[in-house]
């Protein structure tokens, strides 16, 4: 017989995938992946003020609704 132990899983319960596809802060690579563009493209957004952000820690969040209202008038452009 083995003396060796088995190895416990632990398992820890991943947050819901439709959960976090529905957050309202985005960070700016999420924010890239939602409108379909690029983080240099949301980080020149927001460093020309055409969306605003908000800086939590060291981190930019930027709103989903923020992000809506910018594409909805990118298209009546």
């Amino acid at each position: 017989m083995s003396n060796r132990r088995k190895k416990s899983t632990v398992v820890i319960p991943e947050a819901n995938s439709t959960q976090s596809s529905q957050a309202r802060g985005l960070r700016v690579s999420e924010a890239a992946a939602y409108i379909g563009g690029t983080v240099c493209f949301i980080r020149s957004l927001v460093k020309d003020g055409e969306i605003p952000a908000l800086l939590l820690g060291k981190r930019h969040i930027v709103l989903r609704e923020d992000l809506d209202e910018y594409l909805d008038a990118q298209r009546r452009r």
